[in-house]
């Protein structure tokens, strides 16, 4: 069991029960913290990984790009994000799945820039201008203390995460994942908690955005939703070669969000 029974994301409310018996809800924020905040092992990530390009990537590298600090990231993978950035980029990743971290220096080896991979976290003596962490603050245990932690030793000026939609299409419709429960997730977050969250460390929201509809949300919805037979659901080509993307709904899989160190926007 938690041993917390106030809400660990923005700490001003108690828990309440929540219609799923894995979590605790927030009245207050509305964000779900799981009952058993149990991590799962690393060696499950070792394992059954996925790693590849996400849509939030492009958005955060055009965000920061021409940036002369150094950008670090926490779950880096296979170096995905990385690859979205120029090669002059002075970039650290970290993460504990050492075969993925084994392919980010593969890919990078022939590459010139200061890009640097490790399952250790860096000793930097200067600022981070940026802190990335895509898809890992869910899934990490007294999350509050991990983040000051991060915060009190690299300074960052910005910090850029991004967590699952909770206003994701398949959520909507009553279609939650597999992967989205504990031990895998351990918060479900919506986006007043993940402000509140950060605005108790000292960072003031400098962009959100959710990611558009994409071709698998839209799949899982018409097979376990609506009884499509998987065939039928396979053929749905990309949805941006049949719509442009500022036509789709923001109800795809992530939510992203920018912030700024207060004492910088002053």
């Amino acid at each position: 069991m938690t041993d917390f029974m106030i809400c660990p994301v923005c700490q001003n409310c108690n828990l309440s029960e929540s219609s799923d018996t894995q979590y605790y809800l927030c009245p207050s924020c509305g964000c779900e913290s799981a009952r058993d905040m149990t991590a799962r092992p690393a060696q499950d990530y070792s394992d059954v990984e996925w790693y590849g390009f996400r849509w939030e990537f492009g958005v955060v590298a055009e965000h920061i790009r021409g940036c002369s600090g150094t950008i670090l990231e926490i779950g880096c993978g296979e170096g995905y994000f990385a690859r979205c950035l120029p090669s002059t980029a002075n970039y650290f990743g970290v993460d504990f799945n050492v075969k993925a971290i084994s392919a980010a220096l593969e890919h990078f080896s022939t590459r010139a820039g200061g890009f640097y991979f490790s399952t250790d976290m860096p000793n930097i003596s200067e600022e981070v201008q940026a802190l990335c962490m895509f898809h890992v603050v869910e899934h990490i245990p007294r999350l509050r203390e991990k983040l000051d932690d991060l915060i009190c030793t690299y300074r960052p000026r910005l910090i850029a995460i991004s967590v699952p939609n909770p206003n994701r299409l398949t959520v909507m419709q009553g279609v939650r994942e597999a992967w989205d429960y504990p031990p895998h997730h351990l918060y479900r977050f919506t986006h007043h908690g993940v402000k509140k969250l950060f605005a108790s460390l000292g960072y003031m929201l400098a962009h959100v955005e959710s990611e558009p509809l994409g071709k698998d949300e839209l799949r899982e919805v018409l097979i376990n939703r609506f009884r499509w037979k998987r065939k039928w659901a396979k053929r749905l080509s990309s949805l941006e070669e049949i719509f442009p993307t500022c036509l789709l709904p923001r109800s795809g899989q992530a939510s992203l969000f920018i912030f700024r160190r207060v004492w910088e926007s002053s």
